[in-house]
């Protein structure tokens, strides 16, 4: 019985210094990072998963792409945002978890049917892990106005299944959708002098242009009845410079883009550049396939004007310069964006896409006689 006491107090004892070292391993965690010397530079690779999408960054030959997405190219702000911030994270709160406790904290692997983890996974050129990341559900607290804010997230390293970290980023970053990663940046058409709409059997609809940038626009080829609406031209130049995409669609080959006998905008520019718009059929939710091809070299010479003054050319051909070069790095570029068919909102081509006769002014508009103002007494 004696014995039996002392096995038994053995057992107790051992298993409290066991619970003790846990909680005492766990506790010096915190103010650690999650992984501790993360090799960022290393990264090569990354995957993120929610269970309903995934999008795969890889980077070919020093420029991220996006898999998803026919290796277009990717947002490396946000993939330097991301990865710097699961190198510094540091850990706030470090607890023991139980494989019971996990589902609770959103802690399993990816799964569509049920919350779980984001898995983030980030790997090296050799395509050898570095480190694997869940994260789990969000902190909440009370905020200043009494209602619960995220303050932070828990998760998981690697495979380290009995350990929780809290951190004090909600890691908003991570999302495993291929659109979200995609850069933005597309074509800007500056100092536009035509623009011409032509129809899918390549027949002009109209043509509009100005002999110098701060020019009227005027209608090419207006006929004595036309009345051109300088105001609505004025729009479609401004819906050219300022044109965007949502997504890019990495094959074509299942959908009915209309690309292959599409209607075109072209515009030229003053400083030598040709920007062709190919526009396609409608997509889903009011949304319309575009292509885009950039062509031309700008001039690398500055032409004086005819009044201008000495003292003025050495500031002139500086100012020139420095906006040739940046000129040429977006050009170099924009060069890269054809070949792609992409999606944009319906709404931003509405202003291209006007019949002819949507350029011109309304009838009671044209018919209205010009009246010539009055000077008031004195004046």
């Amino acid at each position: 019985l004696l014995a039996a006491l002392v096995i038994l107090g053995g057992l107790v004892w051992s298993l409290k210094k066991s619970d003790e070292s846990g909680w005492t391993q766990s506790a010096n965690r915190v103010g650690q990072t999650l992984v501790p010397n993360f090799p960022i530079n290393d990264v090569a690779d990354i995957h993120i998963n929610n269970g309903h999408t995934s999008v795969s960054l890889t980077k070919k030959e020093g420029q991220w792409r996006v898999k998803e997405r026919g290796d277009y190219p990717a947002n490396f702000a946000m993939i330097s945002d991301l990865l710097l911030k699961l190198q510094e994270q540091k850990i706030i709160q470090s607890d023991a978890v139980t494989a019971e406790q996990r589902p609770d904290l959103y802690l399993i692997e990816p799964n569509k049917d049920k919350p779980s983890a984001i898995a983030i996974e980030v790997k090296d050129a050799n395509a050898k892990s570095i480190a694997r990341f869940l994260l789990g559900k969000r902190y909440m607290k009370k905020g200043p106005t009494g209602a619960d804010v995220p303050a932070g997230r828990y998760v998981m390293v690697d495979s380290d299944e009995k350990t929780v970290a809290l951190v004090g980023d909600v890691l908003l970053d991570a999302e495993p959708k291929p659109e979200v990663w995609t850069v933005k940046e597309f074509v800007r058409a500056e100092k536009v002098k035509s623009i011409e709409f032509k129809g899918d059997d390549g027949a002009s609809i109209w043509k509009m242009q100005r002999d110098k940038e701060a020019g009227e626009w005027q209608l090419a080829d207006a006929k004595p009845n036309e009345k051109f609406d300088n105001t609505r031209g004025t729009s479609t130049v401004n819906a050219i410079s300022m044109m965007s995409f949502i997504d890019v669609i990495a094959s074509t080959t299942s959908l009915d883009t209309g690309m292959s006998k599409p209607r075109a905008v072209i515009a030229e520019t003053f400083d030598g550049l040709t920007y062709t718009f190919r526009i396609g059929n409608e997509s889903s939710d009011d949304n319309q396939y575009i292509g885009v091809a950039v062509s031309g070299d700008p001039a690398k010479e500055r032409s004086a004007t005819a009044d201008e003054k000495p003292e003025d050319k050495e500031r002139l051909d500086k100012e020139f310069k420095e906006r040739l070069a940046k000129l040429e790095t977006r050009l170099k570029f924009e060069k890269t964006l054809s070949g792609w068919t992409y999606i944009t909102p319906k709404w931003r081509l509405d202003p291209l896409l006007k019949d002819r006769a949507g350029l011109m002014m309304d009838k009671q508009n044209a018919e209205a006689p010009s009246v010539t103002p009055m000077n008031p007494p004195g004046r």
